[in-house]
This record gives structure tokens, C-alpha cells and sequence, in this order.
């Protein structure tokens, strides 16, 4: 199972009263911080009533990412969604797994995260020259997403244990994510 986590969106009049107080009081913790907190107390106490089951958590740019890494789910059951929701899934990625009955998690950077326009021309091409159009936008895009991550790992919780085709996969995503390098989100 992997479950997308939208972190709300720190507000400018949060950041300055974190600043102003920072000046006095030197621990003050960031917003999003405290938020990420919350959320991944979210997963502890998940954890604790499901104890067989082992959750690698990610930050994202906007959020987090959990991964379920030794427990089968199906992603149009009930039961998952209602376990998604209890890890304050995004309603409507839950909808979307639920409705095209997978689970899905972006491995590269969003274009415009990386100072990139997306772009216009869409596959099947229409002519050589929307192919080309394509193919240079594309090294653009190859040339400045390779400074950013998709997702940072975290840590794991509840029971570590993979079979091999996951353990596997948690490799590959975690490869293609950069999770393990200590690169900016996007």
C-alpha cells in the first residue's frame, strides 16, 4: 500500500510569529515540523494497533509518503481505504486508488518544482517536429531534476520484515526517488 499525506500549507502570518518567538525562545519548532510531528504519531499509533504490519515513512515536498512494505492490501477494498484515512490519506488519492484499483507514487521531481514549465506536447506525437519539441524539453527536464528528490526516507515503523519481490521494489523506489540522498524536494 502506499499512502499520500498532504501536509497543509504553512501560512505567511505562521511563519512570522515562528520567527518573532524564535528570537526569544531559541527551541521553537517550525510549523511544518510540527505538522510532520503530528502526522508521523499518526503512523506510532498505527503501528501499536497493527503490530504485524511495516510502514516506511518518506517526506515529500507537500507531505509525506508511507509505504506498507510486508502486507498485502487491496487498493479498491474498503479496508484499505478506511486504514488509508486513518493515516490521514489524501481523500482524493484514496478515491483515485480505490476507482483505478492501484496504488501509484511519483518517482521524479514535478517539472515546475525544478524551475521548469510542463510541458504542451503529449504522446502519441503528432509529427517529427512534437516529437522533437518533446525529446528537448525532456533533456531539460532530465538535466534539472537530477539536483532534486522526489522523497527523503525517514524511518520505519511496526515490523521490518519484506519478502524479497517487496523488498526489492522498496530498492527501486528508492533508487529512482533519490530517497537516500540528501538532495532538495521537488
Amino acid at each position: 500500500m502506499v499512502v499520500d499525506v498532504d501536509l497543509p500549507k504553512v501560512k505567511q502570518i505562521q511563519l512570522v510569529m515562528y520567527y518573532l518567538i524564535r528570537i526569544i525562545a531559541r527551541n521553537r519548532i517550525h510549523p511544518r515540523q510540527k505538522r510532520e510531528a503530528a502526522q508521523l504519531a499518526r503512523i506510532e499509533e498505527f503501528s501499536r494497533l497493527n503490530p504485524n504490519i511495516g510502514i516506511r515513512a518518506y517526506r515529500t515536498h507537500s507531505g509525506l509518503r508511507y509505504l506498507v512494505a510486508n502486507h498485502k492490501m487491496k487498493p479498491d477494498s474498503d479496508e484499505t481505504a478506511k486504514d488509508m484515512a486513518s493515516l490521514n490519506g489524501d481523500p482524493l488519492y484514496i478515491k483515485l486508488c480505490k476507482m483505478q484499483e492501484c496504488f501509484r507514487a511519483r518517482l521524479t521531481p514535478k517539472p515546475w518544482r525544478c524551475g521548469l514549465r510542463t510541458t504542451t506536447v503529449r504522446f502519441p506525437w503528432e509529427n517529427d517536429r512534437e516529437r522533437e519539441l518533446y525529446q528537448r524539453w525532456n533533456q531539460e527536464y532530465m538535466k534539472l531534476s537530477a539536483d532534486f528528490a522526489t522523497c527523503e526516507y525517514i524511518r520505519e515503523y511496526g515490523r521490518r520484515f519484506a519478502t524479497e519481490p517487496i523488498a526489492e521494489l522498496l530498492k527501486v523506489h528508492d533508487h529512482f526517488t533519490k530517497a537516500n540522498i540528501n538532495l532538495p524536494l521537488a
